[in-house]
């Protein structure tokens, strides 16, 4: 077979398919199953699986007799996060969100309860002087923070909330838990978070969630400008491609989407 691309060699393509199988809710197949998905007969699925569990890229459960993803995959997926440099993988998105949009684009790491800018670019002939590379920055009150507090598991939340207090920053701070969670509610929804004043009077961000392989937010990417220039029309226009770059990057952090 042979694509646009080059040649396509069809029992490794199939192999391949057969992997992407067990990337949605499905954790574990029969041979039946497979074939039925892959609209194959069984005698060649089974080949072709059998060779999968042989390099370990897939196994066997020892009570079900179902196969799920091997051991191996996690093995690979660590050697590729590990050689992945995250903010050398959103400097380019980043240029193009801070020229597009002639705001602030920034990448951002948790560390503990606080927020860490690992890289800023800022628009053209201008230089945004209320973040720099290395601040620290509240969780509750930044586009940065809530994208990622939205999509933790619930009991570091909890634990963040208890431990931390929201207090008000600006006079646009939220400060009420119950309306705090309602908020983080709203983010998982539509996919991205709004700092509006609420860190720095005068300064609207646009924020999404960088995910990692294990389906864990592992940074977060943002638009920062004047509440000014950042209208809600704005802010509509620059979502779509802050969620979209924080797609792109959570692709290259192993993040496999859940295709059902």
């Amino acid at each position: 077979m042979k694509s646009s691309q080059g040649v396509v060699i069809q029992s490794v393509e199939r192999a391949l398919t057969i992997l992407d199988l067990f990337s949605g809710s499905d954790s574990e197949l029969g041979i039946s199953e497979i074939a039925e998905k892959m609209h194959l007969n069984k005698s060649t699925v089974y080949g072709l699986v059998n060779t999968l569990a042989l390099s370990g890229l897939i196994e066997q459960g020892d009570i079900s007799k179902k196969y799920r993803l091997g051991i191996k995959l996690f093995v690979l997926g660590n050697l590729v996060g590990s050689r992945i440099d995250l903010r050398e993988e959103a400097k380019p998105y980043c240029r193009k969100l801070a020229a597009d949009y002639h705001c602030g684009a920034h990448l951002a790491v948790r560390s503990d309860y606080e927020m860490i800018y690992i890289d800023k670019v800022d628009p053209p002939s201008i230089a945004i002087s209320f973040s720099y590379v290395g601040k620290r920055a509240r969780m509750y009150c930044t586009g940065i923070g809530k994208a990622m507090l939205a999509f933790m598991q619930n009991d570091f939340v909890e634990d963040y909330l208890d431990n931390v207090p929201l207090e008000a920053v600006t006079p646009k701070t939220i400060t009420d838990r119950t309306i705090f969670m309602r908020e983080l509610a709203q983010i998982r929804a539509c996919g991205y978070a709004v700092d509006d004043e609420e860190a720095e009077p005068g300064i609207k961000c646009v924020a999404a969630p960088i995910f990692g392989w294990n389906g864990s937010p592992t940074a977060a990417i943002s638009c920062s400008g004047s509440a000014a220039l950042m209208t809600p029309a704005f802010v509509d226009d620059v979502r779509h491609d802050v969620i979209k770059y924080a797609n792109i990057l959570s692709e290259r952090m192993g993040y496999v989407h859940d295709r059902t």
